[in-house]
């Protein structure tokens, strides 16, 4: 054994011990006297390592990857795919190549000529759901932007979401490019990882977004909107199609600031003679009584919605709210909810006759 004393520093030299300093030292500090002047450290003989032979370094196949080693693509990399920082042998020879290697790539970014993840630029993510992301991204053919929303294909398997993400194209399609409130599917594409749904951009964001930054709508503003969800209300149940979750952040402002209604994963599409839906889907502070007590929702249940969105637009909050979902759900089968001071009288009789309960308890 070696002994080896350690002797104090005089104040005038002695410095602050820098972090990681005092990781090092922790054992000597934990065991030093504060009145000693010396302190002892016992330290074992170290002993010899042995001598190891090491095998060259293996070096990665040039060939590129198979379908049972492939990677996911960059657009999935930041949120619903595995990240991955080591880049493939594909991708360094994509940087060596530069512009010539650009431009031979995008030649072959349609394959077959169908419509890829190849042929999008993508950017910045727009929101973020419970199985899905929608991403800024601009075709690279033609320079148009879109608003990408990108399916995980696992999550949808995993939680037996199939049928929702059909539901959602079909919907999509049913309603088509017919009007200017609704948001239109442009094109639909897959790959291994991901579905992905090209969809019109909305530039200007959410409507909830613009509640909370301005805290509440004018009357004027209020009334300006309400008549552009109604228009596409109307033309939507035309259609047979119940969107089921109506609320401001499913309401999109365009590059003029006009309303476009997305988000119809939860959307129904109702068949002949058929008015009812029996799914208990929606958001607590909209969903509407009959869906509480009698598990069906019509097109009654947006318009209930759509007096729920016109409260939130004037007064800057929820109609119905509670400690808990629960709670919440019996104010809404109660109708107990109150208008605040100076809210709009032809406003407020609106909402009243939206807002009504029509079930015998």
């Amino acid at each position: 054994m070696i002994r080896v004393e350690v002797s104090r520093a005089p104040p005038e030299l002695s410095f602050p011990p820098s972090l990681a300093d005092l990781s090092r030292n922790a054992s000597v500090i934990s065991s030093s006297s504060s009145s000693d002047s010396t302190s002892s450290l016992i330290l074992n003989t170290p002993r010899p390592r042995p001598a190891r032979n090491f095998s060259s370094p293996r070096t990665r196949s040039p060939q590129a990857a198979s379908r049972n080693t492939s990677r996911p693509p960059t657009y999935l990399t930041g949120g619903l795919g595995r990240r991955d920082d080591h880049p493939t042998a594909s991708s360094t020879t994509d940087v060596k190549r530069g512009a010539v290697g650009a431009r031979s790539q995008s030649r072959n970014r349609s394959v077959n000529g169908r419509v890829s993840a190849q042929d999008y630029e993508f950017g910045e993510e727009l929101g973020e759901g419970s199985y899905s992301t929608v991403k800024r991204a601009t075709h690279i053919a033609t320079g148009q932007e879109y608003a990408i929303k990108i399916l995980d294909k696992g999550h949808l398997k995993r939680y037996n979401k199939m049928e929702t993400a059909l539901a959602e194209k079909n919907t999509l399609v049913r309603l088509g490019s017919g009007h200017p409130g609704i948001v239109r599917l442009h094109s639909t594409f897959q790959d291994e990882w991901s579905l992905f749904f090209v969809l019109d951009l909305a530039r200007n964001g959410e409507m909830q977004s613009r509640i909370t930054r301005l805290g509440s709508l004018s009357t004027e503003c209020t009334r300006y909107y309400a008549a552009q969800i109604v228009d596409a209300l109307d033309y939507m149940h035309s259609k047979g199609v119940i969107h089921r979750d109506l609320k401001p952040e499913n309401l999109l402002l365009d590059d003029d600031f006009r309303i476009k209604i997305t988000d119809f994963g939860t959307g129904k599409l109702l068949g002949p003679g058929v008015e009812t839906a029996k799914t208990f889907v929606g958001t607590s502070q909209y969903v509407s009584p009959e869906l509480l007590e009698a598990n069906e929702t019509s097109r009654s249940s947006d318009l209930w919605a759509l007096g729920c969105i016109i409260y939130q637009m004037i007064a800057g909050r929820f109609t119905f709210t509670g400690l808990s979902e629960y709670l919440t759900w019996q104010k809404i089968k109660q109708l107990d909810y109150s208008f605040p001071e100076g809210f709009d009288s032809e406003a407020k009789d609106l909402v009243q006759r939206l807002i009504v309960c029509i079930i015998s308890w």
